[in-house]
């Protein structure tokens, strides 16, 4: 089943200079009575946001990657174990053959003793490696994984940074921060002005369009709020002038 509380992958034009079209943002601005600039404004610090994301990976991420590189490199090392064991087996086969006619093995080394020293150099490049994987399995994290990636984590991050941008711009237009819960309602339980131009971004942004649900909105304005005042907290507090 797909995740309803996370958004897609958001992909924009290398040429644009903000999230949304001129007239999207008039569009939004005329609904919610802003200004158009200021809306425009949005759709500029969400794309920077959202190309600062895909190229800073979060330390989840990196820790992610780090233990994946930790368990291909233990996987690595096991099938080195085993093509050096197989490598041993095979050169005892061959050592002591001969070629019983010089002219069955046509273009190949006629010689079985240069296939075992083929072999002892196989082997010493193997063990060669497998001294290598074994050193940097006593080092911490030494082997990462960059392709390693978690989608959920990924989108539920995509989606929890434009919420708090846009939670963070409605306050700074002198808006409440808050939702209305409707418990006389089936659907649509938790509404209001921030819910709807919330749901009316992340639209515009996604393809295809995602309208998320109240909850996920509500759960994660919880969040952010929580995150704004420890911000704000840490603001230096302006004295008034003494009179």
């Amino acid at each position: 089943m797909e995740n309803q509380r996370a958004l897609p992958r958001m992909t924009f034009s290398p040429n644009a200079r903000s999230a949304f079209s001129g007239e999207v943002a008039k569009e939004l601005a005329a609904r919610y009575g802003l200004a158009p600039d200021n809306v425009l404004a949005l759709g500029m610090d969400l794309l920077v946001a959202m190309a600062w994301r895909d190229q800073q990976p979060d330390d989840r991420l990196l820790k992610m990657r780090r233990r994946t590189g930790d368990r291909r490199r233990g996987r690595a090392n096991g099938r080195l174990e085993q093509a050096e064991k197989a490598v041993a087996a095979a050169r005892e086969e061959l050592s002591g053959l001969a070629a019983a006619d010089a002219t069955v093995l046509g273009a190949f080394d006629r010689n079985p003793a240069n296939w075992v020293a083929r072999l002892d150099r196989i082997a010493a490049e193997l063990g060669e490696l497998h001294r290598a994987l074994a050193y940097s399995a006593r080092l911490e994290h030494a082997l990462t994984d960059p392709s390693a990636t978690d989608k959920r984590l990924n989108r539920d991050d995509i989606r929890m940074n434009v919420l708090r941008m846009i939670f963070l711009f409605w306050r700074e237009q002198g808006r409440p921060l808050s939702v209305t819960t409707r418990p006389d309602r089936i659907d649509d339980v938790i509404t209001g002005p921030l819910v709807d131009f919330a749901r009316d971004v992340v639209a515009e942004l996604t393809e295809p369009s995602r309208i998320l649900s109240g909850e996920t909105l509500k759960a994660d304005l919880r969040k952010a709020k929580g995150q704004l005042d420890a911000f704000d907290a840490r603001l230096p507090q302006v004295r008034p002038r003494d009179r």
